[in-house]
């Protein structure tokens, strides 16, 4: 965090957030319409631009998109009544086969009633009277009902043709709707909120068209599967079902019981029931476990947990319509806290992806104090591999994560030292076992002078490299910055330098120190160690006469042993040539 800036307390945050959260619930028949709106934009803004490409013009590709999106809801609404209204007219014929279930229940529950009486009756006092019965409640007459659903369907109207609205004026003015959302929320970064603003976009648009292409197959696949069980107007159920699996986790259940429920109606025995609920469970479990995976894929991001945590918590701000716009909501919040650091929170909790690198488990056995722990696991390395390349693996990185997490703020200096000492205990710990059992090596001539670039991190990895040179034979030891003999003083010179530096966000102090090591020493080679190795960065400064760079502990030692001659030949300074 920049010097002059505090963090703000927890109790302030806390509070901030509960204040967003009310307003959230307040400003619900506000919000609810607007997120929709852009929801259904982000959904068909691809089929506009496509329009607008084959010269339909702006105007046009959205009036073509509205009107036909406004066409097919309106056909659907009349479609559902008009096989409602049938499947009505039949029902009358199946109140035999309702009848007699209907007893076969009774009959169950009258059983179930008087088993649990009489066992309520055993341990009851035989004085003691039962409570009274509660007054019926007023039943509601036939004109405030009808007034109460008239009022309902007119506000679920308003509601759309809102909606309707907001997304014509949305995709007509997208361009213009997007540059203020960067001037608003960019802060002088448009570039990082252009990308996060396209990606949500991008990530939101793609799940919606996966969705509705998920749900269509559904329905297709329902209506075909009640048809040959001799479903009543299948067609209804599959659009039915296709409609309501919008509606995460409820939708799919309120869709099955509908055609269920029919079955116990036609059918004069169990077998029907039986069979339809057994079609829809196989379905359900293809389509969660097979189908919905190779759609969707990994085009959200979000972990399971995730997607059900932001369920429950928009269905409790918002209701239904809350439950539908969760998981476009929270792939919005993953997006955002990837690319902006106040939010990345949500990047971390919300994430599909986990950081599985063995440093990253460390890490947190460290701050636990737990030793044992790391021990167990840099010494499963070591077996694996050699110490130099178990530093790579494990301590180094951790470093990395301990100067990181001390830069910003998020450790204190006290807890920092503790975790650097414990780092080294167990780097001994793992130099002493390797050496154990290490056959003797040919001695190298020549001293290096392992120098750390900055603080405790830097001297640890510098530990490190002096306790991974003398397996080689090398005469190693540490030096502090202000230590380094001067080039006529009475301490013999080093036949390498070798600068070590845990990666922070730039890589200028390594290559000042290296410069004027050989400005001080023209004749000594200089390594110039940026670690540990982070992917295309792995070589942090160019190369130049006398002076190495590399970025693992490994390379490290493969760069002094190049420099150096074997005991006996002759000592002169050598340029290190390419690695074959």
């Amino acid at each position: 965090m920049p010097q002059g800036l505090r963090e703000p307390p927890l109790i302030l945050k806390i509070a901030a957030a509960t204040v967003m959260v009310a307003g959230l619930s307040f400003a619900s028949p506000i919000l609810v319409p607007l997120a929709l709106a852009i929801l259904i934009s982000f959904a068909v803004s691809p089929l506009v631009s496509r329009l607008e490409r084959w010269r339909f013009g702006r105007v046009g590709s959205v009036g073509v998109v509205v009107f036909a999106g406004v066409a097919l809801a309106a056909g659907t609404v009349f479609l559902i009544a008009g096989q409602a209204a049938d499947l009505t007219a039949r029902l009358p014929a199946y109140r035999g086969n309702l009848s007699k279930k209907f007893a076969v229940v009774r009959n169950f529950e009258r059983k179930w009633t008087n088993a649990t009486g009489e066992i309520a009756r055993a341990g009851q006092d035989p004085q003691e009277a039962g409570p009274a019965l509660p007054a019926p409640p007023p039943q509601k007459s036939d004109f405030f009902s009808l007034r109460d659903s008239a009022g309902k369907s007119l506000e679920i109207l308003l509601t759309a043709g809102g909606v309707v609205v907001l997304v014509i004026f949305i995709l007509l003015q997208r361009q213009d709707l997007h540059a203020r959302a960067l001037r608003v929320a960019g802060g002088g970064h448009y570039g990082v909120t252009s990308q996060a603003l396209n990606e949500a976009a991008d990530k939101v648009s793609r799940y919606v068209l996966a969705e509705v292409a998920l749900n269509t197959l559904y329905g297709a696949v329902i209506t075909i599967g009640l048809f040959f069980l001799g479903i009543p107007n299948p067609f209804i159920w599959g659009l039915l079902c296709a409609l309501l699996r919008f509606v995460p986790y409820v939708g799919p259940i309120l869709a099955a019981a509908m055609p269920i429920g029919l079955s116990l109606a036609v059918s004069a025995d169990w077998s029907l029931p039986i069979a339809t609920i057994s079609f829809f469970a196989v379905v359900e479990l293809v389509v969660n476990n097979v189908v919905e995976p190779l759609v969707h894929g990994r085009s959200t991001g979000l972990s399971p947990v995730a997607i059900l945590a932001a369920a429950a918590f928009w269905t409790w701000l918002w209701g239904p319509v809350g439950l539908i716009l969760s998981t476009p909501l929270t792939v919005c919040l993953f997006v955002f806290g990837k690319h902006f650091p106040p939010l990345h929170f949500f990047h971390v909790l919300m994430g599909q992806e986990v950081d599985r690198s063995l440093a990253a488990r460390l890490y947190p056995r460290l701050l636990a104090s737990d030793h044992d722990a790391v021990w167990e696991a840099v010494s499963a390395e070591l077996k694996r591999t050699g110490l130099a390349e178990t530093f790579d693996a494990t301590l180094v990185p951790v470093l990395e994560l301990v100067k990181r997490s001390r830069l910003s703020g998020e450790l204190e200096a006290d807890e920092s030292q503790r975790i650097v000492r414990d780092v080294e205990e167990i780097a001994d710990e793992a130099a002493d076992e390797a050496a154990s059992g290490a056959k003797a090596k040919v001695a190298l001539k020549g001293d290096v002078l392992c120098i750390p670039s900055r603080d405790e991190t830097d001297a640890a990895c510098c530990r490190m490299l002096t306790r991974v040179l003398e397996r080689e034979g090398v005469t190693a030891r540490l030096c502090l910055p202000d230590a380094v003999p001067a080039p006529t003083g009475e301490t013999p010179k080093p036949s390498v330098f070798c600068v070590v530096d845990v990666r922070t966000a730039s890589p200028r102090r390594l290559q000042h120190m290296a410069d004027r090591l050989r400005t001080r020493f023209p004749d000594v080679p200089v390594v110039a160690a940026r670690l540990p190795a982070n992917g295309a960065d792995a070589h942090p400064i160019p190369p130049s006469p006398g002076v190495h760079p590399a970025s693992t502990v490994e390379e490290c030692r493969e760069v002094v042993k190049r420099l150096l001659e074997p005991v006996g030949e002759p000592v002169a300074e050598r340029e290190l040539q390419p690695a074959p």
